[in-house]
């Protein structure tokens, strides 16, 4: 097993207490049956008193400040300040399960490359006031190419080594949103991998100052698609095709449900990918992946993973990540 002494947690926030949600985060992590042998709170100058409040409120916790620069900054603020050898993740407004290190940190001990994996906590969402707004996550797209259909992980749920962190380099501080997302695809793309927890033991928080808000969904997923426009590019241009063109429709059929019509026929003229042709197994994508989300989750696993698989085909044999 992994010593949990190994692990800096890093938090990145701004205007975390104006937000509300703050101390809940800072107590999932304190709260762990397994204590990390580190905590590190990242403030993005924040204007609301956060860091005072954090040194005042938690004095054992270390504070680290960031120059509002952004999330993608916050967390290369965090990795670079670590002592850790593993870096776990939390954002101001997410809430670990008591026992999420020791199951991540057990899950890590037993495989044979802990240094060439993501290792992320299954989750569900949770609306402002915490009750539960979601069935589990599932993680069919926890691999290449079939990440490029939207992100696999939630930074908040994932613990990597600092020997991973320092081979693919820093968070793109140059995206306005979707470092993480980046990140993700940069390391599937070079071989790495992800697992995810048997057990949700991480709660996303939903609520209006995030960028998924639905009055700022349409700009989020324009900018996204501009950042995995390169990465599609890399692939045989039918499959591209295929992946580009599931993307587009998902994410429509996303904005119809959360924004409205006039907003889905936005993104549909804006978007900055290249429209394919529709053929049959890129139009099933979007309806039975929503289909299989009130499935039970091992049937909603096996049809989300056969839909993305008839559109990404098998994935290509990229190696192992060397440890």
């Amino acid at each position: 097993m992994i010593d949990a002494g190994d692990v800096t947690v890093v938090l990145c926030t701004r205007d975390g207490l104006s937000k509300g949600y703050f101390d809940a985060a800072v107590r999932s992590v304190l709260d762990q049956s397994l204590a990390p042998g580190e905590v590190i709170v990242v403030d993005d100058a924040s204007t609301d008193g956060t860091p005072q409040y954090a040194r005042r409120t938690y004095p054992h916790l270390r504070v680290v400040a960031n120059a509002r620069s952004g999330l993608a900054a916050c967390r290369n603020t965090g990795i670079g300040a670590a002592r850790g050898r593993w870096i776990a993740f939390i954002d101001d407004d997410d809430v670990w399960h008591p026992g999420k290190l020791a199951a991540q940190l057990a899950q890590i001990g037993g495989s044979d490359s802990p240094e060439s994996t993501i290792w992320a906590a299954r989750m569900v969402r949770i609306d402002s006031a915490g009750r539960v707004a979601s069935r589990p996550v599932f993680d069919q797209l926890a691999r290449w190419p079939a990440c490029l259909l939207g992100s696999p992980a939630l930074p908040s749920g994932v613990i990597m080594a600092r020997a991973l962190l320092d081979r693919f380099g820093a968070f793109a501080e140059h995206l306005r949103v979707g470092s993480a997302y980046e990140y993700w695809i940069r390391c599937l793309a070079s071989g790495a991998t992800i697992r995810f927890s048997d057990a949700v033991l991480l709660e996303h928080r939903q609520h209006d100052h995030q960028m998924t808000a639905p009055q700022r969904l349409l700009e989020l997923q324009l900018a996204v698609d501009a950042m995995v426009a390169p990465y599609l590019e890399r692939l045989p241009a039918a499959q591209a095709d295929r992946v580009r063109t599931a993307r587009l429709l998902m994410h429509c059929l996303l904005l119809l449900f959360r924004s409205g019509p006039r907003t889905a026929a936005r993104y549909w003229r804006r978007t900055p990918l290249r429209r394919g042709g529709i053929a049959w197994r890129v139009s099933l994508y979007p309806l039975l992946a929503a289909a299989a989300r009130p499935l039970p989750l091992g049937a909603g696993t096996r049809v989300r993973d056969f839909v993305t698989r008839a559109v990404t085909g098998p994935a290509p044999d990229l190696g192992k990540v060397e440890r």
